[in-house]
């Protein structure tokens, strides 16, 4: 066996101690922490299309996690409800799995702030009643 083959073989045998201690900390450490987050909100600030001009052309998009399902891997994803009110009026609300990066940084949804519940909850009526009778996008498309 020459030097490289050696060192390869040495490479791949600390590759894989490392991946056991990763895997080992994920499942004692990390998923135990993300499985305490749930019900916790976040915003993502001030949303845009490309050359926002106005402030009205910016929006933020609020989520909230509601519950979490591990696939058969032992991955964690969490199912988040999610809404926003675009710089148009255009109204997007829905539930969908976010993959959850499995290692121990505090920023969990990339962009994404926390925010108190109660912040979470106003503006979710907000956005009902924007539902109910949308003023923004009967506002944006009489002065298109």
């Amino acid at each position: 066996m020459n030097k490289i083959e050696e060192l390869e073989k040495k490479r791949t045998e600390i590759t894989e101690k490392i991946s056991i201690i990763k895997e080992k900390e994920i499942k004692e450490k990390i998923i135990p922490r993300f499985k305490t987050m749930k019900g916790m909100c976040f915003v993502y600030r001030n949303c845009c299309y490309s050359c926002p001009q106005t402030k009205s052309d910016y929006w933020d998009v609020f989520r909230k996690i509601i519950d979490y399902v591990t696939d058969k891997e032992g991955y964690l994803y969490f199912i988040v409800e999610e809404f926003s009110i675009d710089g148009y009026g255009h109204l997007k609300l829905g539930i969908e799995s976010v993959w959850v990066h499995h290692d121990d940084r505090e920023d969990i949804f990339s962009g994404y702030s926390e925010i108190p519940e109660k912040e979470y909850e106003r503006e979710l009526d907000k956005f009902y009643k924007e539902y109910k009778i949308q003023t923004k996008l009967r506002r944006k498309t009489i002065n298109k």
